[in-house]
């Protein structure tokens, strides 16, 4: 399967941890690190000295974005399973901001998406 779109999602601190439940149950954690899809740190200005106030994560699935883009559900996920009611799951769905841009390369998608929202990666210091 060939995708199109370079998918980047946002989520607010007090969104991440259902966010990350949600991709779990619709079977989208990209993360090496199951349950932390939402990993990438965002705040106001990058300064690594302010509190974390965000998460992004990045994918390439046309299928997810047609879920963001319709704010529906599949039908038939027990969302027990990964410690979500049906309710908690499409509020999840609903908090994510996204942004899903063909033929941009990922990091100018991700750039485009975490300034629509006011926020920049937090730049961590090195050594």
């Amino acid at each position: 399967m060939t995708y199109v779109k370079s998918l980047t999602m946002v989520v607010t601190i007090a969104d991440r941890d259902n966010a990350n439940k949600l991709m779990r149950g619709l079977g989208r954690d990209v993360s090496p690190n199951p349950g932390n899809t939402f990993s990438v740190e965002l705040n106001l200005d990058g300064d690594n000295q302010r509190a974390v106030s965000h998460y992004a994560a990045h994918g390439w699935d046309d299928a997810l974005v047609d879920i963001l883009t319709t704010l529906t559900l599949p039908g038939g996920i027990d969302w027990s399973r990964v410690g979500l009611t049906q309710v908690e799951a499409q509020n999840a769905l609903n908090s994510i901001r996204f942004s899903a841009i063909e033929n941009r390369t990922p990091l100018m998608n991700f750039n485009i998406a975490v300034a629509i929202e006011g926020v920049e990666r937090v730049r961590r210091s090195v050594g």
